[in-house]
């Protein structure tokens, strides 16, 4: 009798328990809907916290429910970014990576625990990347630079969760000018073996520490909201009897 109080007793303090969504020892995490925990293996925090960033859908704006982290140290280093993005109602569904042009065209993936990540292979400038100011304060300069991106994207729980690993390094000289970025030469071969020792996710949670929800610092909300993707009304069909 008393092994099944404790275990209701348990059971009521965990159902009462608040969701956490936010960084704890400088990883971003989730304790339910899903349970998560990512972060960069190796690489210093330079920022990290929630964010609301504004994205904009045709004449008005949303702003989705962002956790994210950045790590690196400058902008000749390697750096990485982990994102937990929640649709801000339930109108409204994370777009099909095919669908999204920052998540296209598919070229490879991971699975991590059990969950497929479609993968994108691409080049960032400095002006469309909403964290360059994190690691070149220079406005003319932090313009000009260029990225090689991995990055790694699954949108889940029914469309209304969007997660998303990249992982950069400066775009090496040989591959300035090109149209298409060849992912089968050894050296870009090596640079996607980086990206998935740095990434790290896991479909699970446990305390790590001290939490925060603060806001995250030097993140460009505008261009956020835009590196996360599209967003998309469900279609929702009524039937009239």
């Amino acid at each position: 009798m008393k092994k099944t109080l404790m275990l209701l007793l348990l059971t009521l303090v965990c159902a009462c328990s608040p969701m956490k969504r936010g960084v704890e020892n400088g990883k971003v995490v989730s304790s339910s809907q899903p349970a998560l925990t990512l972060y960069a293996r190796d690489l210093p925090l330079l920022s990290a916290g929630r964010y609301t960033p504004l994205k904009y859908m045709g004449a008005s704006h949303v702003v989705p429910k962002t956790v994210v982290a950045v790590y690196g140290t400058d902008a000749s280093s390697p750096m990485a970014v982990t994102i937990f993005a929640e649709t801000p109602n339930d109108q409204l569904e994370w777009d099909a990576l095919s669908f999204s042009y920052w998540d296209s065209p598919v070229s490879d993936g991971i699975i991590v625990d059990g969950n497929v990540f479609g993968g994108r292979l691409y080049a960032l400038k400095g002006d469309r990347d909403p964290f360059v100011s994190l690691v070149e304060k220079d406005a003319e300069k932090a313009s000009s630079l260029i990225w090689l991106v991995q990055r790694y994207a699954l949108v889940t729980n029914f469309e209304k969760i969007k997660i998303i690993l990249e992982y950069r390094e400066p775009l090496p000289a040989w591959c300035f000018g090109l149209v298409e970025i060849p992912e089968w030469k050894p050296e870009i071969r090596a640079f996607q073996e980086r990206a998935k020792k740095t990434l790290v996710a896991a479909f699970s949670y446990s305390s790590l520490g001290e939490y925060s929800d603060a806001e995250a610092q030097g993140i460009d909300g505008r261009r956020l909201g835009v590196f996360l993707g599209s967003l998309s009304y469900r279609n929702i069909f009524i039937s009239r009897n």
